[in-house]
């Protein structure tokens, strides 16, 4: 694609390769950048633009895109984030009595303290809540509950298939024509040097398939008894995936080797934490996502496989992932923008800890379909025709 170079030549399918290298625990904070000494407080003020990447064309601080998109509402149309001051116990629960709004979600215990998910008077807007609580003293700021959207996995029906991982140039699906040999990951050399380690990798997203038999060995809990991750929306200790999406991804990152069933991932031996917050539709808001990242992060997490976005940017999304002691791999989108100039959220934040990835297909050649981005996309990685685990089978 003329003017698109990635910086570094491979892609979604190195979420897996990252899995298969790093090994052992994270250790203190190498992917949060300041130390935690010098680091602000939760919640201290950013100054205008702070953590976005470089993007000509939208100011971060403007709380309420003055647009919607496809007919529908960017934001969750009855809840809004405030972060209040974390040095004052009451000062929420005087500012919510002026108006008569309450507390849904407190996420102080979780590790956000002062950060609240709020439900205004039925008589007020999320707009007019949005305005009256920045107005107020020691609200630090206030913003929607923007929603985040599952990115596309193109649908298209062991190893054979998984050009992604060793490309010969073959035919890897029915009706498509051969790939060009070496646009792969050189997954096999890798394994000959080892096939990866127990890193615990949390999927965030639509919930993994749990009970399926590539997956099962892999997941972090009792999946037989129906314990197994966390549902942000629900708030229950399992995670099934209602759409499917989830346990593509997860088939990706560590579906079992050698184990005489479907497909390899590239982390034989890695556990999975299936964590869930889009909806079986592959919607979720941002509220939910934090609370999915906590709770990850407060469970062993140390990479967090984000195949998710949206274009409305998120401060407190922003402050959570930048001090989360997790590695996050982020979709790049799917919608052949160039997010130098239309920002894809949270790949888009220019934080340490995380790693953007755009899709290439079998000739090694930017998906028409993907986002692309000389300074806001890290790497690329095979991503189209992506042969995976399905809810019950494979696809």
């Amino acid at each position: 694609m003329t003017g698109y170079r990635p910086r570094i030549r491979y892609h979604l399918l190195f979420i897996g390769m990252i899995i298969l290298m790093i090994l052992t625990p994270v250790t203190g904070s190498p992917w949060g950048g300041a130390d935690q000494d010098t680091a602000p407080a939760w919640g201290t003020p950013l100054s205008g633009g702070e953590g976005v990447r470089s993007h000509p064309g939208q100011d971060p601080e403007s709380s309420i895109p003055a647009r919607v998109e496809s007919g529908s509402r960017l934001y969750a149309p009855a809840s809004l984030l405030v972060w209040f001051d974390p040095r004052s116990d009451t000062l929420p629960m005087r500012t919510h009595a002026v108006i008569g709004s309450r507390t849904i979600h407190d996420y102080s215990a979780e590790g956000a303290p002062g950060l609240e998910l709020v439900e205004p008077p039925d008589k007020m807007t999320v707009e007019q809540a949005v305005e009256y609580y920045g107005n107020q003293p020691g609200v630090l700021y206030a913003e929607p509950d923007y929603y985040r959207f599952a990115s596309r996995i193109p649908s298209d029906p062991d190893f054979w298939r998984q050009w992604g991982l060793s490309n010969t140039g073959q035919v890897y699906r029915e009706g498509t024509p051969a790939g060009t040999s070496g646009a792969d990951i050189n997954a096999i050399p890798a394994w000959d040097a080892g096939t990866g380690g127990e890193t615990i990798v949390a999927v965030l997203d639509s919930g993994v398939d749990y009970l399926h038999p590539d997956l099962i060995s892999s997941i972090i809990g009792d999946p037989v008894n129906g314990t197994a991750g966390y549902d942000a929306i629900t708030g229950d200790l399992e995670a099934m995936d209602l759409g499917s999406h989830g346990t593509h991804c997860a088939g990706t990152i560590g579906a079992v080797g050698e184990n005489g069933l479907g497909i390899s991932g590239i982390n034989w031996q890695t556990r999975i934490l299936p964590v869930r917050f889009l909806n079986s539709f592959g919607r979720g808001t941002v509220s939910d996502g934090i609370e999915a990242i906590l709770w990850a992060t407060g469970h062993g997490a140390e990479i967090i496989s984000c195949s998710y976005g949206g274009t409305t940017y998120s401060r407190a999304e922003y402050e959570v992932m930048k001090r989360a002691d997790a590695l996050f791999i982020c979709a790049a989108g799917n919608s052949a923008n160039n997010n130098d100039i239309t920002p894809f959220y949270p790949c888009s934040l220019d934080i340490p800890n995380i790693i953007s990835v755009a899709a290439t297909d079998s000739s090694d050649n930017l998906a028409d379909f993907s986002n692309y981005g000389g300074t806001s996309v890290d790497i690329a990685a095979p991503g189209v025709d992506i042969y995976s685990t399905k809810h019950n089978t494979y696809t």
